[in-house]
């Protein structure tokens, strides 16, 4: 699902798109016997890797990228702690009701996540951890209508954290328009290089 003003921009930027709540795609999304049994109807359906191959077949999409296309983030050649201050637990709060945090563990060197005081955990039992945390600050304006729909601006600059290993330093971003990706900068200008593995991507209202 979405809102409709998303569907109209997906439609008018001509992006690349799944959906199985208004596509007819086979052999792609289907609702998960589990999460049937163990959350609210509207989370629970979901793709596979598989499924996603068959979704691409189907709809004949590219599986090569742009000529041309540059990877809007650089990686250090090996893992390292961004030269700044310590970040050993990472408090986000979304709203009144949604305050995960992330709590840094030294042995694994990655950030564990928590949502209402426990730990998240996928179905498996694993609990989601990721090696880097990226915070960046957008304009957000709304509500827009009773669905309590907000806009949040993801175009032109701002700033925000990258933390990683331990640590967290200030950066800043540019993205000039809706289909180009994002910049990252050091505090000095410099393109910032962040560590190899998974990264948790947090979008805040600049006023917080």
């Amino acid at each position: 699902g979405g809102s409709e003003k998303a569907y109209s921009e997906i439609a008018e930027r001509k992006i690349d798109n799944f959906d199985g709540v208004r596509m007819s795609i086979p052999n792609s999304f289907f609702r998960d016997p589990w999460r049937l049994n163990n959350m609210a109807y509207e989370h629970t359906l979901v793709i596979t890797g598989e499924g996603i191959k068959n979704a691409i077949a189907y709809r004949n999409k590219r599986t090569e990228l742009n000529a041309g296309f540059n990877n809007p983030f650089s990686f250090e050649p090996e893992q390292k702690a961004p030269e700044g201050k310590d970040a050993k637990c990472v408090y986000l709060p979304f709203s009144y009701y949604q305050k995960p945090y992330m709590k840094y563990n030294e042995q694994t060197k990655t950030y564990q996540r928590w949502q209402y005081d426990i730990p998240h955990a996928d179905k498996t039992g694993e609990q989601l951890e990721f090696t880097n945390i990226l915070v960046l600050f957008c304009y957000h304006s709304g509500p827009l209508d009773a669905y309590n729909r907000i806009e949040v601006n993801l175009t032109g600059t701002g700033y925000g954290y990258y933390i990683s290993n331990g640590k967290y330093v200030d950066i800043k971003y540019e993205k000039a328009d809706g289909d180009t990706p994002i910049k990252l900068y050091n505090k000095d200008g410099t393109p910032l290089k962040i560590n190899t593995g998974k990264t948790y991507v947090a979008i805040f209202d600049s006023a917080n």
